[in-house]
């Protein structure tokens, strides 16, 4: 009875415990690391990891509704993760599974088709200036395949592109061609297009030279206009048109075009005062446009010669000529006669100058009347014999000039009124001091020169030393002084015996002598204390 009381305990005891055991088994779980969509393109591999307790029942993978490339397989290195695979092309969408025991878990995955085609559009080329931008957007087809696209330029120096989504923003750098290219996919699927841009320098702003919205003009004359382009080196300044158009209730014709090239343009108007309009634009589309007004006439309230008199030799020649007031008068033409042209004729240069000739001794008038208005003024005309020159001299022999500065020489005739006053102009050292056809002095270096003159008529000839200096006190005179520095040493000048003492910076006597004449004294570089006479000066020697 015993035995049998024990063997009931037994069996209720591996009964409880087979209960215990399903029970465990029934609480194992399994929980994968995301829940989110697994997006996959074609031949791509991705990875989603299990967590599992407790430990000791069978972990399975499985795929359902998806075509992969081979099935999910666990990771070698640790069997919690599942491994999985797209296929090089087509697409599908389902599910990966994990079963640990009884417990599962899921994730969705979609995996995109390869794309077939990526497109730009049916435009693929186009222009833009430096600085601008464009947007250049893609199509990838099929729908369903990943969209997303990459950007590329031939050449960044010149156009640089950003990827924006689908889109494309080219940025024009500098002139010149890139090509700009876009790529969907990978491998042995990637789908490209093409998009050449042209980067040019265009006109960005269109203005005048002539700053007033409108311009005024005479009747009956010309005007060149010069329009300014910003940049100022754009490459279409030379396409620029221009055109005129009529302001009503003014009548057309009032300005017309004479010729046009580029920036510049050359108007006329007509006898008829009025309003019109003169426009430039660009090839791309820059415009600027100024009102032409054609003025009334402005006529001639006064005209005067510049000389009452003029001695003239036979067959010498001399000019008049006609200031006319205002001075933005239409019409300032003058017209000219002799009284006598047997003793002095008259002929027209230009409208307000002429030029007369003596023909015999004796005397003639010389009228000059505007032919708007017929005012009218005089000139008289002495035409006597040659009188010959018996000397020449300049009115000074020496002159100091400051570098940069002119100073002119003056020639006194004997007789003031000889007939032939010609001469000709020299310089000894033009590096030093040039002279003009007038007796004009210019300065250029440091040094001492002569400036010659000879006369034309019985060559006489005279001659003005010339000191050129510099204004910053390396060079100090007075009269019949002079003190510089030169390349080769220590230049000193004295009309009569001076003492000439030199002093090194610090004091030290470095040379002492009686001096008259023009010498150069070589001396090391450096700064100098100089005294020749009265006169001390530093001096600088190169």
């Amino acid at each position: 009875m015993k035995m049998k009381k024990f063997t009931i305990q037994l069996l209720a005891v591996a009964c409880a415990m087979v209960m215990f055991a399903d029970k465990a088994r029934a609480q194992a779980t399994v929980q994968l690391s995301s829940h989110e969509t697994i997006l996959l393109n074609y031949g791509e591999k991705d990875s989603v990891k299990a967590t599992i307790s407790p430990l000791g029942e069978t972990l399975k993978w499985e795929s359902k509704g998806l075509t992969l490339d081979g099935t999910v397989n666990k990771s070698t290195a640790d069997s919690t993760w599942g491994v999985f695979k797209a296929p090089s092309s087509g697409k599908s969408e389902g599910w990966i599974i994990v079963s640990y025991g009884s417990a599962k878990d899921s994730v969705h995955v979609k995996i995109n088709a390869a794309p077939t085609d990526v497109s730009l559009g049916a435009k693929h080329s186009d222009t833009i200036g430096i600085g601008n931008t464009l947007t250049l957007a893609a199509t990838v087809t099929p729908a369903d395949a990943l969209q997303e696209v990459l950007y590329t330029s031939s050449n960044n120096s010149v156009a640089e592109v950003q990827t924006s989504g689908l889109k494309g923003i080219v940025t024009a750098k500098a002139v010149g061609t890139a090509r700009i290219t876009v790529s969907a996919g990978k491998g042995a699927n990637m789908k490209t297009d093409t998009f050449l841009v042209t980067v040019n320098n265009p006109i960005t702003s269109l203005n005048f030279a002539i700053a007033q919205d409108t311009i005024p003009m005479q009747i009956n004359s010309e005007m060149e206009i010069e329009a300014v382009a910003t940049p100022d080196d754009a490459d279409n300044i030379s396409s620029l048109g221009w055109s005129i158009a009529q302001i009503l209730p003014h009548p057309s014709g009032i300005v017309t075009m004479v010729s046009n090239s580029g920036a510049k343009a050359k108007i006329q108007s007509g006898a008829t005062p009025g309003l019109a309009r003169l426009t430039v634009v660009s090839t791309n589309g820059k415009t600027a446009s100024r009102i032409i007004q054609v003025l009334d006439p402005i006529h001639v309230t006064g005209m005067a010669l510049d000389k009452d008199t003029i001695y003239l030799s036979v067959r010498a020649q001399d000019t008049i000529t006609a200031h006319i007031q205002p001075a933005n008068a239409l019409n300032k033409k003058v017209t000219w006669a002799s009284t006598n042209p047997s003793f002095a004729s008259v002929e027209m240069l230009t409208d307000t100058t002429a030029v007369v000739t003596g023909k015999t001794v004796g005397m003639a008038m010389i009228v000059g009347e505007t032919t708007d208005g017929g005012l009218k003024d005089t000139c008289y005309i002495y035409v006597q014999s040659p009188l010959a020159l018996t000397d020449a001299k300049l009115e000074k022999h020496k002159t100091r000039i400051e570098l940069d500065k002119t100073d002119t020489l003056k020639v006194i005739f004997t007789p003031a009124n000889a007939t032939n006053k010609k001469v000709t102009w020299t310089s000894d050292d033009p590096t030093i001091a040039t002279v003009d056809s007038v007796g004009v002095v210019k300065a250029l270096k440091s040094g001492i020169t002569h400036i010659r003159m000879v006369t034309d008529e019985g060559a006489f000839k005279d001659s003005c030393e010339v000191t050129a200096y510099k204004s910053d006190a390396n060079i100090e005179a007075q009269s019949g002084v002079n003190i510089w520095g030169t390349e080769s040493g220590l230049r000193v000048q004295s009309d009569k015996p001076r003492t000439l003492a030199i002093y090194t910076l610090n004091g030290a006597l470095y040379r002492r002598e009686t001096f008259s004449g023009d010498r150069v004294i070589s001396l090391p570089s450096g700064l100098y204390v100089v005294t020749l006479g009265e006169v001390s000066q530093k001096v600088l020697i190169p």
